[in-house]
């Protein structure tokens, strides 16, 4: 009873996916110690046992023989004494393979890291290096070779415990390469894969949307089981779904995260491409049309987020797998919840639910390509860049024709509806976007754009 009411309001007692994790705070420090009784069932009972001998050791009590045998940093008793649990630390994960390191998104990515992490071994995969890559990034190991180069890869990746694939996202022989490879890695693995929300479009599938805003707005918490349900015609399912596969077959040992950015705005800081996407393709369409333009009424509306705020969620992944996992949902968990009835003995019921939840969305604000449109046309045309202010409203034929190569670019950039909240990376990364708004950056981001075709 002493013993009880002296730590009464220290221990909370926590069930966690892998076992019992028990959490003592006091006023001075935090102690965590996880206690896995996996395999048998029979280990509840032995709850007021342990909880005996955390007590002991908080007040440094405890029988020496058990403070040696449970030590974090013992040595074997025996060559070859596999008694001993693997731990990972930060200084033993820290082997990195990075895709995409010269793109907007990857090399804004891979430089942040770089520089925030100069601890971490990081080596990146490039197809034709900047001349100056080197003198940039004299710590950073360079494999030269494309995403058609499988066995290059595959080897990269399987020296890797993080792997960050943030170049080209659908490139299925690329992303099976780099399974491949993490499946040959000797221990668990972290892959974070590049996808977006243009998986999203209702069109082609409908085009009752075209244009007109749906008031569908998807969270990767509470609709996540219809973003892991994509139409196997939606943009980047196809790379996507196979990251769903690996990590339903290899899930112990391929922890995986779905990075799921809407349009991006913002100047990038990587060594290779800083412009955006959205942005210089607006431009282009308008110079071809003379003024700028939203499809039908224009209400349809996209999700956007700042490239520093969508680098903060790529980082805050990569440092949680090096810390082992941290709180992240990495790919398909396993839930487990027990229904313990206590008669004469210890009665349970283990039910299992299956579910890929390492997605995250990363939009940070909404806007209309109506009100994009409007604001374009008064910033370009106080610059002197068009001759009217005002904005226009097109047809379908008209946004078909501004890319006649692929007609559907123009419909999936400015006709169509990509609404997303990001739930998870506030949840478990405690994701708060920091940067300027869109409509702070557009002047800036419209301007960089039209230089650049000057």
């Amino acid at each position: 009873m002493e013993r009880r009411q002296r730590f009464q309001d220290v221990p909370v007692l926590k069930v966690s996916v892998r076992g019992v994790k028990v959490e003592l705070e006091t006023s001075s420090h935090n102690l965590y110690i996880d206690i896995d009784i996996d395999g048998s069932f029979h280990g509840w009972k032995f709850l007021p046992v342990i909880g005996d001998c955390i007590i002991d050791m908080t007040e440094g009590t405890l029988d020496n023989t058990l403070a040696d045998r449970w030590a974090f940093d013992k040595t074997p008793c025996f060559p070859g004494d596999k008694s001993i649990p693997s731990h990972v630390t930060s200084d033993d994960l820290a082997d990195f393979f990075k895709t995409g390191a010269t793109g907007y998104i990857g090399g804004s990515v891979f430089a942040a890291l770089a520089r925030k992490h100069p601890e971490y071994d990081l080596t990146v995969l490039l197809r034709k290096p900047p001349a100056n890559f080197k003198s940039q990034f004299p710590d950073v190991k360079l494999i030269q070779g494309s995403f058609d180069d499988s066995d290059i890869i595959a080897e990269a990746a399987a020296s890797a415990d993080i792997v960050i694939h943030s170049g080209d996202g659908d490139h299925e022989n690329a992303l099976n390469s780099i399974i491949t490879g993490m499946l040959r890695h000797d221990s668990k693995s972290y892959l974070i894969k590049l996808s977006g929300t243009g998986t999203l479009y209702e069109y082609p599938d409908t085009t009752e949307y075209l244009g007109r805003i749906n008031p569908k707005i998807y969270s990767d918490i509470d609709d996540i089981k219809e973003l892991v349900s994509r139409p196997d015609n939606a943009l980047h399912r196809r790379t996507d779904a196979i990251v769903f596969k690996a990590a339903a077959e290899h899930g112990n040992r391929l922890k995986t995260a779905i990075v799921c950015p809407p349009d991006i705005y913002g100047r990038g800081c990587g060594p290779g491409r800083r412009a955006s996407y959205y942005i210089p393709w607006f431009v282009e369409a308008i110079k071809k049309l003379g003024k700028p333009f939203y499809l039908q009424d224009g209400s349809n509306m996209r999700g956007w987020v700042h490239i520093d705020d969508f680098v903060q969620i790529y980082i805050s992944l990569v440092e949680a797998a090096v810390a082992g996992g941290g709180s992240v949902s990495w790919g398909r968990e396993v839930r487990n919840s027990y229904l313990i009835l206590f008669l004469s003995y210890l009665l349970f019921m283990v039910f299992q639910l299956n579910i890929y939840k390492g997605y995250f969305l990363a939009a940070s604000q909404e806007a209309s390509q109506r009100d994009i449109a409007e604001a374009t046309a008064k910033i370009l045309f106080a610059k002197g860049e068009i001759s009217s202010a005002d904005a226009q409203s097109i047809s379908n034929e008209e946004m078909a024709s501004l890319f006649p190569d692929a007609p559907y670019t123009g419909f999936f950039s400015f006709g169509c509806n990509s609404r997303s909240k990001a739930d998870r990376a506030a949840k478990e990364l405690g994701h708060v976007p920091k940067a300027p708004s869109f409509w702070d950056v557009l002047e800036s981001d419209l301007m960089d754009a039209i230089a650049a075709t000057k």
